[in-house]
């Protein structure tokens, strides 16, 4: 069905969610259909009938789809709320995030004049609790805050991502990707389920090029992101770093399998992980040398978190092990299942 279904995912947000809430019901819906979900994932501070309530005082100016998913974690709770999704476009806002009232017009000016788009990354502006912190405009992107390309249009770098907030997506590549291909996300199924290190969304976008669909950034899309005073040190960056570092590992592989058809392995005398820990254990060796008599001061950041991305990058190598080349097995198989469904769409079309 034409239209977009806005997906809000919460853990305790009650604090944020009266601000978002009253920002997504200003939305601006002339052109099109729209219903919000809202996915309670396992919250403890009365957040299910919080929104009940805000939603009801707002006078429900669209649908709402109130669920809750037991499993802790965003992407289980995302899971829940794509399969929902009645409209063809979803938007991810976050909790934190406040959309511009002409969000959706743009969004879907831009899908109606770009059919090949799949993605649409969109430009996030920081609120602060607090004050700036000096250092913010050098870590914006950490924040899903700035641009996401050099300037708005079709992006080309094969490289480039759209990070999760003010995300909008088509709903037929969450079905392709779930229910035809049957894809679990590397992201979330090969980690330890208690962590959430992020690129969930990275993920998502690797698989959606290889489907074929263009992406496409526009700096009108506008939202803000509240930023909590709790978050502004260099403690809540190193975490971040980490995340990233694990990350890394998956998105590398997605990239080298895109771009060849054999294993990484092939030339090798000894396993593949190890491999990999020896070179990335030299540049955290120079990087620790580097940085050992450096404070903590924010023209140090860089080195410092580029340290704390290479230990998040060697602890998920040393976990997986050989289960890191499986990692290529996996991408490999689901390179061919997208070649094979790709193949059937155009003999479909040509019938």
């Amino acid at each position: 069905m034409e239209g977009f279904s806005i997906v809000v995912c919460t853990y305790n947000g009650k604090k944020m969610l009266e601000k978002s809430l009253s920002y997504l019901a200003n939305l601006k819906t002339d052109l099109f259909a729209l219903e919000l979900i809202v996915v309670d994932n396992n919250s403890n501070d009365g957040t299910y009938d919080y929104v009940k309530e805000v939603w009801n005082s707002f006078k429900n100016p669209y649908p709402l789809n109130l669920l809750t998913e037991k499993k802790s974690g965003k992407f289980h709770a995302s899971v829940k709320a794509f399969n929902a999704a009645k409209y063809e476009n979803i938007i991810i806002c976050d909790d934190d995030n406040l959309l511009d009232n002409n969000f959706c017009i743009i969004a879907h000016l831009i899908l109606k004049a770009n059919p090949s788009v799949g993605i649409i990354g969109s430009y996030g502006t920081p609120e602060f609790e607090g004050e700036a912190p000096i250092w913010f405009d050098h870590f914006q992107h950490i924040f899903a805050c700035g641009h996401q390309a050099k300037q708005s249009g079709l992006i080309a770098d094969e490289s480039a991502f759209i990070w999760g907030a003010g995300m909008i997506f088509k709903k037929k590549i969450w079905d392709t990707i779930h229910h035809q291909l049957k894809h679990s996300f590397l992201l979330n199924e090969l980690r330890n389920k208690k962590e959430s290190s992020g690129g969930d969304d990275s993920e998502l976008v690797e698989i959606t090029r290889w489907l074929g669909y263009d992406l496409f950034y526009d700096d009108r899309l506008k939202y803000k992101h509240i930023m909590p005073e709790d978050r502004m040190n260099l403690n809540y960056l190193k975490k971040r770093f980490r995340g990233l570092g694990k990350s890394r590992i998956y998105l590398q592989a997605y990239q080298y399998c895109f771009n060849h058809n054999e294993m990484p392995d092939k030339t090798l005398n000894y396993p593949f992980w190890k491999d990999k820990l020896k070179y990335r254990k030299k540049e955290r060796n120079l990087l620790f040398f580097k940085n050992f008599f450096k404070k903590s001061k924010p023209e140090n950041f860089h080195e410092l978190l580029k340290y704390e991305a290479l230990i998040g990058e060697i602890n998920e190598i040393k976990k997986l092990k050989d289960g890191y080349i499986e990692v290529f097995n996996q991408l490999f198989l689901l390179k061919n299942k997208i070649k094979s469904y790709n193949d059937q769409i155009v003999q479909i079309k040509s019938i």
